[in-house]
């Protein structure tokens, strides 16, 4: 689902629609709802990791909010990136041990997975983003800069909210949370993301 695409248009549509008719915390329910029909639409397999990182690093948070704990902060960093590691240079890693050990069934496993077994492993979508972006929350948390634990629908929303999604950019949550909490009508703003939607730009 690309931003210049008919699907995304229309689901932009229907939640712009909507979305000034709610209240806050329907507000709220329906870019979660949204967001996840949009990352579903690439791959559900990788929705559920994305939601599973999400569940975790929020569980993290409000154990560091309750206690600092160094190794915590630093066992979640380090799962998050060996995630995003994983996906980004599986084949890479695979091809320089194939190359050093002398393997080449390692130098060539994208291909070979893929002709003996049909699996490829592809980069999810918008992982770098959303990995930094939670990474940053957390760090946030540690720091003491997060004071008061998020409720799980807007830690959803700031984690999840699809317009940013691909492109970026990666957002704090004390910059992004009082948006969402009190949205405000600009007709000026309004207009002129409609133009720059028009222009595909």
């Amino acid at each position: 689902m690309l931003f210049n695409s008919a699907i995304f248009l229309l689901l932009f549509f229907f939640v712009f629609c909507i979305y000034w008719f709610l209240p806050v915390r329907g507000k709220h329910y329906l870019i979660i709802v949204a967001s996840l029909l949009f990352y579903s639409w690439y791959s559900i397999p990788f929705l559920i990791l994305f939601l599973a990182l999400i569940v975790l690093n929020y569980a993290v948070s409000i154990s560091l909010l309750r206690k600092k704990r160094a190794w915590l902060l630093a066992a979640t960093v380090a799962l998050d990136l060996a995630v995003l590691g994983f996906f980004k240079y599986f084949y890479l890693l695979a091809h320089t041990v194939g190359w050093a050990l002398g393997i080449p069934y390692l130098e060539e496993l994208r291909a070979n997975w893929e002709q003996d077994y049909d699996v490829v492993i592809i980069l999810p979508i918008a992982i770098s983003f959303y990995t930094f972006q939670i990474i940053a929350y957390v760090v946030d948390t540690y720091r003491g800069i997060i004071t008061e634990p998020l409720a799980p629908r807007r830690f959803f929303v700031f984690i999840l909210f699809f317009p940013q999604f691909v492109a970026g950019p990666i957002l704090r949550s004390q910059d992004f949370i009082p948006q969402i909490d009190s949205p405000t009508i600009n007709p000026d703003r309004m207009m002129r993301g409609m133009m720059l939607i028009i222009q595909g730009t």
